[in-house]
């Protein structure tokens, strides 16, 4: 009895030495328990192979490491041979604080089969456990948590994640290729919250992607709260994706700013939530949320200030290859309120060269069905432009079934704003534009896509659809363009013009038009100019090649003019195309106006020039 209780003494004094070390480790090889002040200790154990097997480490209380917490691949040096860590607090509000170490906080090297759970207990959904980096500059790899050398099928999940390096090519998390010709794959970066180490210090990159040797391919960053991530004095990006990343699943994060945004110089500084600047493909974006002070595009509107000129992107798929698809699916981007000192654009989803679907399976929002000025820009000057989808570039791309509306710019009052639904301006892609709704169809929302200044000195337009160069030519159909406005005054050519659709230019390529419809399309321009560059018009087509083109089955109605000194013209459709055999049949146009002071005005069902 007596030996008895000495074991369960013995046992009991084992496991409370364990639980009072900050760091405490079991494994079912090797030795079979440990004890450590940093979690550097117990990876360089695991290293030497000291421990073995299916090893769990867990954070008993904050630890402070002072240096680099690099866990080697299983076999490292033919001894290290573990078959999966997991690792975890016991006690809730821990931290594993680097200080300013120019190394990151824990270094995956070539590690599979790891996963650090920042839930206590690995159980429950609270975040209860925060990594972080104090550097600031001066190096490069100053991350929470670097992937490196083949780093695969890892797992980080609820976690709180900060660093604050400005260096261009890191991040608080980083996936690095190093000197390994493997790429890290196959990773999940889950419900995380990932923000800057402090408002003064903040990344260039939340989450980076690049790899020299082989590409960094099938990794899964889902569920996480990106926020207060924009660095104040350089171009700076959420989850920026760039050269030798691959087949990326981004889905259902959140990128979002809780106060008031204030860039720190005047330099002209670029902004993206998510960027893809990279030659792989079959990226998935999805579902993920951009807007806002809180999760989901809650709370207030994400608030940039007048202090300084900057652009933004809300998801920029810069460049990507076309082997595969890329799908940009179910996206949110609203709540804003965005102002610059002078004149800078801002865009919702931009495509430059690569083949992506945007919108085919599940749309994308930008901006709301209903109400006004989800979306507000506001520039002083003259000449800025507002996209809801942007494409330039090569590679074909199809977009369906987005809604866009609920935009407002803003500006002095003899300065205005262009606002683009849909752009496209390419020479070289292939384009279907279909079931898209741009505007509002709520009976109760006028001014979805509002350009509010009244632009007395310069030119202020608004388009639904806007297509030029297009020698691929471009399928538009099914398309709801309603609640279109410009409140410009301004008169000359040019200056005032509002379009439902509009396709110009290109040396070949086909265009078919059909079955849309364009309504409630307003504009208050006393333009002078009665052709297509300064007129309300629903669709426009202006092209002298030789191709086909075909403009079927439109509906259109209640364009207008409400400006009582009205010289121009209001058009439901106007025709500028080729003497080849071009169709034009089954539209249905009604209730075009002006004011019924505008006696010098005109009006055309159909305009062929």
């Amino acid at each position: 009895m007596k030996s008895a209780r000495l074991l369960l003494l013995f046992i009991f004094f084992c496991h409370a030495s364990l639980l009072s070390a900050q760091v405490s480790l079991t494994a079912t090889q090797g030795n079979t328990t440990g004890s450590f002040t940093t979690l550097k200790a117990a990876f360089d154990a695991i290293n030497l192979g000291t421990h073995k097997g299916n090893i769990v480490i867990q954070i008993n209380a904050n630890v402070n490491e002072t240096a680099s917490a690099v866990l080697k691949q299983s076999g490292y040096n033919s001894v290290s041979n573990y078959s999966g860590i997991t690792i975890y607090p016991t006690v809730a509000g821990l931290t594993i604080d680097a200080g300013s170490s120019a190394e990151p906080t824990i270094d995956l090297d070539g590690t599979t089969n790891v996963m650090i759970d920042g839930r206590v207990n690995a159980t429950g959904s609270v975040t209860d456990l925060t990594i972080l980096n104090r550097g600031t500059s001066g190096h490069n790899r100053m991350s929470a948590i670097r992937f490196i050398n083949g780093a695969s099928g890892n797992t980080i999940k609820y976690c709180t994640l900060k660093a604050g390096s400005i260096e261009e090519y890191t991040g608080i998390i980083l996936f690095s290729n190093g000197t390994s010709a493997y790429g890290n794959s196959y990773n999940t970066i889950d419900h995380n919250n990932i923000t800057a180490l402090s408002d003064t210090y903040r990344p260039a990159n939340a989450i980076y992607s690049s790899s020299i040797y082989a590409p960094n391919t099938g990794n899964i960053i889902s569920n996480n709260n990106i926020y207060d991530f924009l660095r104040k004095d350089g171009n700076s990006y959420g989850i920026h994706l760039s050269s030798n990343s691959s087949q990326f699943t981004v889905t259902g994060n959140s990128f979002y700013e809780t106060t008031s945004f204030v860039p720190s110089n005047n330099v002209t500084i670029y902004y993206s939530a998510l960027r893809v600047n990279s030659s792989g493909s079959g990226f998935v974006i999805s579902n993920n949320h951009i807007g806002g002070s809180a999760p989901l595009c809650g709370g207030t509107p994400w608030t940039k200030t007048n202090a300084r000129n900057n652009s933004f992107i809300g998801i920029n798929i810069e460049s990507v290859g076309s082997t595969v698809v890329n799908g940009v699916q179910g996206n949110t981007i609203q709540n804003f309120n965005w102002s610059n000192s002078s004149v800078e654009n801002w865009t919702g989803i931009y495509i430059n060269s690569g083949a992506v679907d945007v919108g085919t399976v599940t749309g994308n929002t930008i901006g709301a069905a209903t109400g006004n000025g989800s979306i507000s820009i506001t520039n002083p000057g003259t000449g800025a432009e507002v996209y809801g989808i942007r494409k330039t570039g090569g590679g074909v791309v199809n977009i369906r079934n987005n809604i866009i509306g609920s935009i407002t710019t803003s500006n002095s009052a003899t300065a205005g704003s262009r606002i683009y639904g849909i752009s496209i301006n390419t020479t070289s892609a292939a384009v279907t534009i279909s079931d898209n709704t741009i505007g509002s169809t709520d009976a109760g929302t006028s001014n979805s896509l509002w350009a509010s200044s009244a632009a007395t000195a310069s030119s202020q337009l608004v388009y639904g659809i806007y297509v030029i160069y297009g020698n691929s030519g471009a399928a538009i159909s099914r398309n709801i363009i309603a609640g279109l406005t410009s409140a410009s005054t301004a008169a000359g050519f040019g200056v005032g013009g509002i379009y439902g659709i509009h396709c110009s230019g290109g040396s070949g390529g086909s265009f078919a038009i059909s079955n849309n419809t364009v309504r409630d399309l307003s504009c208050a321009s006393a333009s002078q100019n009665i052709d297509a560059s300064s007129a309300a018009i629903g669709i426009l087509y202006s092209n002298t090649n030789q191709v086909v083109n075909s403009i079927t089955g439109n509906i259109i109605y209640n364009i207008s003019n409400t400006n009582a000194g009205f010289t121009g013209a209001v058009m439901g459709i106007y025709y500028g195309g080729s003497t080849t055999a071009n169709r034009m049949s089954g539209n249905f146009i009604r209730d075009l106006s002006v004011s019924g002071s505008s006696t010098a005005a005109s009006l055309y069902g159909i305009k062929i020039a």
